[in-house]
């Protein structure tokens, strides 16, 4: 299977001093641990591809209803992050569009109750990407001045 190109364009990021930056092109290839290019001819270098063994898991979800996130995806998540060894980071996925205050109001207590569920007091675990509003970073809305 050949490697995954992808172009992430024109997204708002947090640097390391938490100021948000804006990225216009960011290169991204998807490969397989096992591809050609990252095998080694020596067994000495087998330490160097450290990279081949995932060091975190991010979990993409997107739920609309209160109900369902309790009964349904909530267990499942709890099951994901207390079985998975390697650091996880939750992204909340919201397709309500700004304009459905109805719906809006309901991805916010969904996500509202997934930020207390899955809160850290060591790091942050979750953030929310809105697909049709503003752009947000770790909760945060921005508004970039282009």
């Amino acid at each position: 299977m050949p490697p995954s190109r992808r172009v992430v364009r024109r997204r708002w990021l947090n640097n390391k001093a938490r100021n948000v930056v804006l990225v216009e092109n960011l290169p991204a290839e998807f490969i397989l641990t096992t591809d050609a290019r990252l095998r080694s001819r020596f067994p000495q270098e087998q330490a160097l591809y450290w990279f081949r063994e995932p060091y975190s898991t991010i979990i993409l979800v997107t739920c609309e209803y209160l109900d369902k996130f309790k009964t349904f995806l909530k267990p499942r998540m709890k099951l994901l992050v207390q079985n998975d060894e390697k650091e996880w980071f939750i992204v909340f996925v919201s397709r309500a569009h700004p304009s459905n205050d109805q719906a809006s109001k309901l991805v916010k207590k969904v996500y509202a109750k997934l930020e207390v569920d899955f809160i850290s007091k060591k790091r942050e675990r979750c953030c929310k990407l809105d697909m049709h509003g503003p752009k947000q970073i770790f909760g945060k809305t921005l508004n970039p001045k282009v």
